[in-house]
């Protein structure tokens, strides 16, 4: 379904999405978004990894996710994923996203996925830019977000999104999958193991 494979793991080209969330930065950067950033920046120690996770990397990026879940081959655009094994599509995942926008300011790489997401996920409803301190990160922002998944549409799916801006480079990392596979808690604790290896 639509909704599935561009929500929490999109495949192929988004031909018009993109061009949607290209149109959308052009007017972000022409209002001059600005803040979400702590000023005093974010501490450089990675953090721990909890008990029962793995560690991964993609680039200078690192994380962390529940050692049950596999690693697969990315999407395009994307530079890593670890699934949650499922019979369903959709059930938990995690992963990198690195095209995106390679600019200094968090609001601006996150507001294209939030685009795509909002033109291709069914029900999606957004949560507001959180800023997020993120070791070795110069700025990062948090959007938490719910849609609907499945064959009718009616399964419930959570994101989180994190936008995070590093030197000259970019990426988000997503959280994605069914709520009654992924958690709350359990998206929070993935979100805590974001770092930058400085």
């Amino acid at each position: 379904m639509r909704a599935v494979t561009t929500a929490p793991r999109p495949r192929g080209s988004a031909g018009p999405a993109r061009a949607a969330a290209a149109a959308l930065l052009a007017g972000a950067l022409l209002a001059g978004c600005g803040g979400g950033a702590d000023p005093k920046g974010a501490a450089s120690s990675t953090p721990p990894v909890p008990a029962g996770f793995t560690q991964a990397s993609a680039g200078e990026l690192t994380f962390a996710y529940p050692s049950g879940w596999k690693a697969g081959a990315p999407p395009d655009g994307w530079a890593y994923l670890a699934e949650a094994p499922a019979a369903g599509s959709a059930a938990a995942r995690v992963g990198v996203i690195k095209e995106v926008p390679q600019v200094p300011e968090p609001k601006v790489v996150i507001a294209g996925a939030s685009t795509a997401l909002r033109l291709n996920a069914t029900g999606y409803d957004r949560g507001p830019n959180r800023p997020m301190r993120i070791p070795g990160a110069t700025k990062a922002i948090r959007v938490d977000y719910t849609y609907k998944t499945g064959k009718a549409g009616q399964d419930a799916a959570r994101g989180t999104d994190i936008a995070v801006v590093y030197g000259k480079s970019a990426a988000i990392i997503r959280i994605a999958g069914l709520q009654s596979d992924l958690p709350t808690d359990l998206a929070d604790r993935i979100a805590g193991t974001v770092a930058v290896r400085t």
